[in-house]
């Protein structure tokens, strides 16, 4: 007990870092797809009878029902009083604390000094899956149903009526968060088969029946879903399933060809050690009952598992797009949980002799990941904040979502302006509101003839399984305009002035090192035009001088 609550106290010290430094990159906007837990919210508040509460709740988000972060986001707006994104972002990373936990809760049987068990939340606490760190309907279903399904797997890892009976809450809460967690049924219902737990069995299994039956009522696919394309092209299948497991290669390397190639290669070097040692625990488990075994391996068996169906998924849904859909960034954090299940897989099978040797390396390892994803990330964060600082501008002036595609701005309109209206959605901070006429005192204006922006046409593709979209954006960069923390790209209009957020590049090593400095002068951004009505718009520079805005006009323009 002294060994858990030691490597516990560790964790929970790693996470309060985690947190405060990430909350402050956590903004009162929505962002993306959260805005179908802001529309669930809007219209259940107005319904009128019970029936159709229920059918708001059970509508299917792509190919998930996702009955509970609707819930925790009505729960958020019933505390609140509002929705305050911000909160509830922050909120919804504690589930990394609980997958933590759980890892914890295992490591306790393996009877080791604390230490051993330091890279497991330095792989968890760090940023490289940034979209999971602003996303919040990402960190609930992506992050959320990983939490429920180790919780599910342990509970039933442990004979005990009270931890049995409490596992069928838990399988409902994780099928309820996202769709994959029907898969964790089943392999619970296997742990149970393996165990001989027959009676146990039964009724697992008639919960699992039912489960299943309700969740494909009036089932439909997903828009990005098409399994008949991805199933044409086996080797896209199988390089789209390792790359899920070594997504975290794509954050290193970052260079397309190679990244893919290289985190298909630490995808296998993942999932095949985990294959031959647990899957040597299976066949001797199944096949030599009267074998002699460490039914530890039954929770790392059930881990495994479910990340390799829910990787499978994926392929299945996605490999059509290119392998470099398991690639996603709100994946990634799959592939640190993965590295941390191999590692104590390896401490629970390695002779004794090994385990230091093991430990060391694993803590240098997780420890030189950790400070790279803080490294790297924090310039994603940053923009991403801006980002929500930039549309929720956007959104109070001009009435659109300004990076996000004209159908996605038609589709919410109604519903996102009356929930503003009703005070479910409200603003909370409006500094950037100056900028909405150039003719204010909180604003310096001067005009740059020679400073020129790099801006290159691109095409920006939504991707749908049935109807993908093409649409028209711009690439800018500006080589070496001075750093500056508050700085946006405006286009501006004699009747709109539109905010665009921009990533700042990495200062040198050296002044990293040296002075502790660490961006560098100059940014890029990209943007696409279709929500721009027509006419002539200036590029302009927008910094913040302690309370003045100074823009600086460029002799550059877009028509449209």
């Amino acid at each position: 007990m002294k060994i858990q609550k030691s490597a516990f106290w560790i964790s929970l010290f790693l996470f309060a870092l985690f947190i405060l430094f990430l909350q402050n990159y956590c903004y009162n906007f929505f962002f993306a797809d959260d805005y179908h837990l802001l529309r669930y919210v809007t219209d259940a508040k107005r319904a009128s009878s019970f029936k159709e509460q229920f059918s708001l709740l059970i509508d299917l988000h792509n190919e998930h029902r996702i009955i509970f972060p609707r819930l925790f986001t009505l729960l958020a707006y019933t505390i609140e009083g509002f929705i305050n994104w911000k909160t509830f972002n922050v909120i919804s990373l504690f589930y990394y604390l609980g997958i933590c936990w759980i890892f914890n809760l295992f490591f306790e049987k393996l009877k080791l000094s604390a230490w051993y068990f330091l890279p497991v939340p330095l792989l968890l606490f760090q940023p490289i899956a940034h979209e999971n760190i602003y996303w919040t309907i990402s960190v609930l279903q992506q992050v959320g149903n990983l939490f429920w399904a180790m919780l599910l797997f342990w509970l039933i890892s442990n004979p005990s009526k009270k931890y049995f009976y409490s596992s069928f809450l838990v399988g409902f809460v994780l099928t309820f968060t996202h769709g994959n967690g029907l898969f964790g049924l089943v392999i619970a219902g296997l742990m149970l088969f393996i165990s001989g737990r027959t009676k146990d069995l039964l009724k697992w299994s008639i919960f699992t029946l039912t489960l299943f039956l309700l969740y494909f009522y009036q089932y439909r696919s997903g828009q990005n879903s098409n399994v008949s394309q991805s199933l044409q092209h086996i080797d896209m299948l199988l390089r789209c399933l390792l790359t899920f497991w070594g997504s975290m290669a794509w954050q290193f390397t970052n260079r397309y060809v190679v990244s893919n190639i290289i985190a298909a290669i630490a995808g296998a070097m993942i999932v095949l050690p985990l294959s031959f040692i647990l899957g040597r625990y299976l066949y001797f488990k199944i096949l030599k009952p009267k074998a002699i075994l460490d039914d530890r391996h039954l929770f790392l068996v059930a881990c495994f598992g479910y990340l390799l169906i829910t990787s499978a998924l994926v392929a299945l849904s996605r490999a059509w797009i290119g392998s470099e859909a398991g690639l996603d960034n709100r994946y990634a954090h799959n592939s640190f949980w993965a590295l941390a299940l191999l590692y104590l897989t390896l401490l629970l099978d390695i002779p004794k002799f090994f385990q230091k040797s093991l430990g060391i390396l694993a803590i240098l390892t997780a420890f030189t990941i950790n400070l790279f994803g803080w490294y790297s990330s924090t310039l994603k964060l940053k923009y991403q904040f801006d980002n929500q600082r930039a549309e929720a501008f956007n959104y109070r002036v001009n009435g659109v979502i300004f990076k996000e595609s004209p159908a996605f701005n038609h589709n919410i309109a109604k519903t996102l302006a009356l929930s503003y209206k009703e005070d479910i959605s409200r603003f909370t901070d409006f500094d950037l509101d100056v900028l909405h006429s150039l003719k204010n005192p909180n604003i310096t204006i001067e005009k740059d003839s020679t400073l020129r922006l790099g801006v290159v046409p691109t095409t920006t593709i939504i991707q749908d399984a049935k109807n993908p979209i093409k649409l028209v954006s711009y690439l800018i960069e500006a080589q070496s305009f001075p750093y500056n923390d508050e700085t946006f790209l405006m286009l501006h209009s004699d009747k709109n002035n539109y905010l665009i957020s921009v990533e700042h590049k990495h200062g040198s090593k050296t002044d990293l090192l040296f002075k502790g400095k660490y961006f560098g002068d100059g940014f890029f951004t990209t943007f696409i035009t279709g929500n721009l009505p027509k006419g002539k718009y200036q590029y302009a520079i927008v910094q913040k001088n302690d309370k003045t805005y100074k823009i600086t006009l460029l002799e550059q323009f877009l028509e449209i």
